[in-house]
């Protein structure tokens, strides 16, 4: 809304508090460490809540990509970094939730979908992953980071939690690398340049392009992106046959799997 201000509106439905909690959430990620925009008021636009942000001359990573996509993996090295960044950051204790609560919360809601003994086996997964004190964004793309005078700052801040950065990789994995067309979420890149982004992202995050080191870290990132992509039909609110093809993969890739997987992810520590 004009040159130096952001107006982020909620779906239909969402709740004050919640709107709060986001808030509240997003300030503790900044005095944690983590670049983000802290929101000055919370509004009302066109009947729907919404929450104003100070923004001065900012653009998102995807709309820089599609105006310079020759500057990919510049923009590619950027993001890498600043997931680092984000997951240096030690948050004060107590108020985000824990991500491994997330998850398990997620897994607890598979019924419509999976056996029991199926459940059970995702909440093993799930808690073998080494907890750790660190922020997980929860929704790391091209169009959730600004650029703003040259600077990265993240903005919508409703899915941070608390915990172990593979569940960050997982789920950006699955965005970017999904062998299934079907299962890629990713909002922003065509399917090449997804996997490209991904390569040259998870270098810049781990610091080596030795191919040896990155590819023993992408095993384990697998784990958890099979992890997460089983989860999807929960975390998403999936009705009928949305969920087909994450039942099918998680079925066929995941569980009969588990027990080798559970060795790889207890193995987490980035």
């Amino acid at each position: 809304m004009g040159e130096d201000t952001l107006l982020k509106v909620y779906p239909d439905g969402t709740s004050l508090d919640a709107i709060e909690q986001e808030r509240q959430y997003a300030q503790a990620a900044f005095l944690s460490g983590v670049p983000t925009l802290i929101a000055y008021d919370v509004v009302t636009y066109k009947g729907r809540l919404g929450m104003l942000y100070e923004l001065v001359k900012a653009t998102t990573v995807a709309s820089l990509i599609e105006a310079t996509p020759w500057k990919m993996d510049q923009y590619a090295a950027e993001m890498g970094k600043l997931l680092k960044t984000i997951h240096k950051a030690t948050p004060e204790p107590g108020i985000l939730p824990r991500t491994s609560a997330i998850y398990e919360g997620w897994a607890r809601r598979m019924s419509p979908w999976l056996y029991s003994q199926e459940i059970e086996k995702l909440c093993r997964l799930i808690h073998i992953i080494p907890e750790a004190d660190t922020v997980v964004y929860g929704n790391f793309h091209p169009r959730n980071v600004f650029i703003q005078h040259g600077e990265p700052l993240l903005i919508n801040m409703a899915c941070i939690s608390c915990g172990n950065p593979i569940f960050d990789l997982g789920a950006i994995y699955m965005n970017h690398m999904a062998e299934v067309e079907q299962l890629s979420q990713h909002p922003s890149l065509k399917t090449i340049q997804a996997k490209k982004f991904w390569d040259v992202m998870i270098r810049a995050y781990l610091g080596t392009t030795d191919t040896n080191a990155v590819k023993k870290q992408e095993d384990v990132i697998q784990a958890a992106a099979l992890l997460r992509s089983a989860l999807s039909p929960a975390a998403a609110s999936m009705t009928g046959g949305e969920a087909e093809p994450f039942i099918a993969r998680a079925r066929r890739d995941l569980l009969p799997a588990a027990d080798y997987l559970a060795v790889l992810l207890s193995s987490a520590r980035f």
